[in-house]
């Protein structure tokens, strides 16, 4: 009686795709059919060139997977209410002499 094939390649990436949510993202629904076939071909004793491409299609999911996860959301659910600001008190409104202002320094210094 033959002996069904290990399933660890597709079912690790089955793992992964649910964790993370991807096989419900539509923009990267090819990316993902592709790892799924390519996990099957390693599951049934895929060879050299199997192996260099799951690994490939791996390091780009991973890829899709950090850029997802460093992008902002768009809208939180739960939105902070508004802080209310404080605003001081001013208690002279004169303006004051600038530093750099000739005029005023001659007229401070009684010179002409």
């Amino acid at each position: 009686m033959p002996r069904k094939p290990k399933r660890a390649h597709r079912a690790a990436l089955t793992r992964l795709l649910r964790s993370t949510g991807l096989a419900h993202v539509p923009e990267e629904a090819p990316l993902v059919e592709l790892c799924r076939s390519l996990a099957d071909e390693m599951d049934n004793g895929g060879g050299s060139r199997t192996y260099t491409a799951y690994l490939s299609a791996l390091k780009d999911l991973r890829r899709v997977l950090n850029a997802s996860s460093s992008r902002a959301p768009v809208s939180s659910p739960d939105p902070a209410p508004p802080r209310e600001v404080e605003v001081a008190e001013v208690e002279d409104e004169t303006p004051t002499a600038q530093v750099n202002d000739l005029a005023a320094f001659r007229k401070e210094q009684g010179i002409g």
